[in-house]
């Protein structure tokens, strides 16, 4: 088509990140942020999208991709800075990277995992 503009998908532009705890899903839906220590970041850094694998605790809808969101800025903070009311521990000065995100957009189609794997 004259005109039509291709997308590439660039190596590193989306993470998918790990959803354990609903909290932690709760936190991305509704105050816009996520959280990546800092030791732990992958490489290439730093992502323009990130995915949601949910996991068993999400029950029916566990097992699969289901939400993304664009990335709308990354700042390096503190545990502490993230969580004031937590209780002090050895993690609380632990480096992370606070993923700022656009609001999360539902895939049409879930992407779901069709082999059960440990993470």
């Amino acid at each position: 088509m004259a005109g039509a503009k291709t997308m590439t998908a660039e190596r590193g532009e989306v993470l998918v990140a790990i959803l354990n705890r609903k909290a932690d899903f709760a936190l991305a839906q509704n105050e816009g942020w996520y959280r990546i220590p800092v030791a732990s970041a992958p490489k290439p850094w730093p992502p323009k999208v990130l995915a949601f694998y949910q996991t068993k605790v999400f029950g029916e809808e566990a097992y699969a991709v289901r939400y993304y969101a664009q990335v709308k800025d990354i700042r390096q903070v503190r545990r502490r800075d993230l969580f004031p009311n937590e209780i002090d521990s050895a993690r609380a000065e632990r480096k992370y990277h606070q993923i700022w995100l656009h609001p999360l957009v539902p895939l049409p189609q879930p992407i779901v995992s069709r082999r059960w794997r440990r993470i």
